[in-house]
């Protein structure tokens, strides 16, 4: 995916359209029940997810000099590194202090429960 991002001159355009289908799956993983389904958009959103760190270092690497490019990559990569870790712990606390803890992990992959009868 580097290299198709990095040969594009739609970057933005890229990035823009990626944004959309993960969101798009992420909303399908919340109402759409079914294991294949699930597996399905999950694959979707772990293919467009792909786009985003090659769009941010071809952004960032583009407006870099070459004497900057060693510094810039690992300021890329602790910026990467933080937000995943931030996002999982996020996850984790949501999850952890939730009125329903086991959605988290059981709605995925069974029907819904609303409206009960």
């Amino acid at each position: 995916m580097g290299h198709f991002v990095d040969e594009s001159q739609h970057k933005q355009l890229l990035t823009c359209a990626a944004a959309v289908v993960v969101a798009l799956a992420a909303a399908g993983v919340a109402l759409v029940p079914g294991y294949g389904v699930q597996i399905v958009l999950q694959l979707t959103i772990g293919l467009a997810a792909t786009v985003f760190p090659a769009a941010t270092g071809a952004f960032a690497l583009g407006m870099s000099e070459k004497d900057e490019l060693t510094g810039r990559v690992a300021r890329n990569e602790t910026f990467t590194h933080t937000r995943n870790a931030f996002f999982a712990l996020a996850a984790g606390v949501v999850g952890t202090l939730s009125p329903w803890p086991a959605y988290f992990t059981r709605r995925r992959y069974s029907r819904p429960e609303w409206p009960h009868r």
